[in-house]
Parts: structure tokens; C-alpha cells; sequence
């Protein structure tokens, strides 16, 4: 499996494998970041056999210094339940942990995700639902998050601190 940092030269590639994943949302602000500012953020074309399987990202907030965020994970239909989501994982947070970071965190819907939702919780991450009344989507879209420490420590709740999550929802339509 080869992860291939996005840049201009494959964006167009990494739109047309998200949007078959993610087909009501829209990921090119973020990719766009990322470019532009690598060192908050990056996302990967997933590639196996020469054929782009999926995305992954990682992303930070400089409020929470110590948490590593998955950012747009998923994989195409026929590649799913084969360990490439696994591996995945695990290079996000190798990733994550080259970059200093002590825990990994990431957010997903609620409805109809049962599959994504067991599958962090297969990997060892643990659920908490996200309400932040001073993040009007949060009340809107049931989303939880789920952490991991990356190391061999207690990770510590997220206690529904503020992701901003509307400004994502917004930055994707």
C-alpha cells in the first residue's frame, strides 16, 4: 500500500475518489488547506496495485496541541473489509506519532454508520457523543467522536470541547 500526499498535481484524482465515498459532502477546502499549509494538515490518496483505493488526512487544532484528527478516511466499496482499512489506520497514527502527537481523535456521523463505528471500536478507540451547544451543527448532525491514546497512557475524554464542527459542515457544502 502506497499513501500519496495530495498536491495540485492530483487533485483532481483525490476529488474523484472522495466524491465516491463521500458523495454529499465535499473535501476540496480541506485538500486546498492542506496544500497551501502543510504543516497543519494532509491528506493521502490511498493506492494499492496502481489503483487509488481511498483517502485518508490528518489535521490539528492549535487549541489541542497533544490530538492527531483522521480527516476524511474512507475507502472505495470493493476494498472495504480486506485490512486495508486497518493499515490505514495505522499510518495515520505512525503518522500522528511522528508528529509529535499524544492521541488520535476523529468524528463520524451517527445514522446508518454502524460498520465505520464498530470498526474504531474494533481498533480501540472509544465513543463519545458530541453535543457543544456553542457548535449549533453538533445539535443538528448526531456525531460522535472516538480517541486513542497513541502511546501507553490513559487518553483522556474528549468532554465535548469545542471542534468546531459547523465550520466543517459549512466548509464542505
Amino acid at each position: 500500500m502506497e499513501f500519496i500526499l495530495i498536491d495540485k498535481s492530483n487533485l483532481d484524482t483525490a476529488r474523484e475518489i472522495e466524491n465516491i465515498i463521500f458523495p454529499h459532502h465535499d473535501a476540496l477546502k480541506n485538500y486546498l488547506d492542506s496544500i497551501f499549509d502543510p504543516k497543519k494538515s494532509g491528506y493521502y490518496l490511498i493506492k494499492e496495485n496502481d489503483v487509488f483505493i481511498g483517502i485518508i488526512g490528518i489535521y490539528s487544532y492549535d487549541a489541542y496541541p497533544d490530538d492527531a484528527w483522521l480527516g476524511w478516511f474512507g475507502l472505495l466499496e470493493e476494498y472495504r473489509g480486506k485490512g486495508y482499512g486497518r493499515k490505514a489506520l495505522e499510518f495515520f497514527e505512525e503518522l500522528a506519532r511522528n508528529r509529535g502527537f499524544r492521541y488520535a481523535r476523529l468524528f463520524t456521523d451517527t445514522l446508518n454508520n454502524d460498520n465505520t463505528r464498530n470498526f474504531y471500536k474494533h481498533h480501540d478507540y472509544f465513543e463519545e457523543r458530541y453535543i457543544n451547544f456553542s457548535d449549533p451543527a453538533s445539535l443538528k448532525y448526531p456525531i460522535s467522536i472516538f480517541s486513542k491514546s497513541l502511546y501507553e497512557e490513559r487518553c483522556p475524554r474528549w468532554n465535548n470541547r469545542d471542534i468546531h464542527f459547523t465550520k466543517q459542515v459549512n466548509k464542505q457544502q
